[in-house]
C-alpha cells in the first residue's frame, strides 16, 4: 500500500512530488520543524472539512524530503486540537474538502472495516494500530552531477498509524518513502 494522493478541493497533492513550500504559498500557513528530540520533521497544518466534519490535517516532510520539503506523510484527525505546539493552523476555505484518493481509509471507518482493508496490525499500543508495507522496485534515477539516467533498485516503504476509539477511526497518519 502506498501513501495515496490527497485532494484539497480540486488540487491533488502527491507524495514525493508536492512540496510543503508550494502548499504554504498556495493555501497559507507557516512551516515549522519538530524539535530534534521529537522527529525533526518539517510540518504544515490546516483546519478543514472531511466528509462534512471539522478535521485537522498535517502535511509533513521527513529529513529525506530535502531543502524543498517534499511531502512524505499526511495526518488527519477529527480533533481540531490535533496540533498543540503553539502553531497556528489556518482554516481552509469551506469549499475545499480534504480527501484521500485511492484509499478507503477515512475518519469514522469502523475497526472491522479497517482490519478488513489493511489486515491485522503489526502491533497495537493502546488505541494506536501500526501497519507497514515494503517492496523493491526497479526504476530510473538521474544522477545530479552527470545528469545521466541509470537504473537502480528502489526500496519503497509505506506505513499507517491509526487511532481507533469507540470502534471507529478517530485519527491516522500515513507515510511513504522511496530510497535506493
Amino acid at each position: 500500500a502506498l501513501l495515496p494522493a490527497v485532494s484539497l478541493g480540486t488540487e491533488v497533492i502527491r507524495p514525493e512530488v508536492a512540496t510543503l513550500s508550494a502548499l504554504s504559498s498556495q493555501f497559507g500557513g507557516t512551516l515549522w520543524e519538530e524539535p530534534a528530540d521529537a522527529s525533526g520533521d518539517t510540518r504544515l497544518c490546516y483546519r478543514g472539512q472531511a466528509r462534512g466534519k471539522n478535521v485537522s490535517v498535517v502535511f509533513g516532510s521527513s529529513s529525506m524530503g530535502g531543502p524543498e520539503h517534499y511531502l512524505s506523510f499526511v495526518a488527519l484527525s477529527d480533533s481540531a486540537r490535533a496540533v498543540d505546539r503553539g502553531v497556528s493552523c489556518p482554516d481552509l476555505p469551506p469549499t475545499i474538502a480534504v480527501r484521500l484518493q485511492g484509499s478507503e481509509l477515512m475518519l469514522g471507518l469502523t475497526d472491522e472495516a479497517l482490519r478488513s482493508q489493511l489486515g491485522a496490525p503489526e502491533r497495537q499500543v493502546g488505541d494506536s494500530l501500526f501497519f507497514s508495507w515494503s517492496r523493491e522496485e526497479v526504476g530510473p534515477y538521474r544522477t545530479i552531477g552527470t545528469r545521466r539516467d541509470t537504473t537502480v533498485t528502489w526500496s519503497v516503504y509505506s506505513y499507517a498509524v491509526v487511532v481507533v476509539k469507540g470502534g471507529r477511526v478517530r485519527a491516522f497518519e500515513v507515510g511513504h518513502s522511496t530510497t535506493y
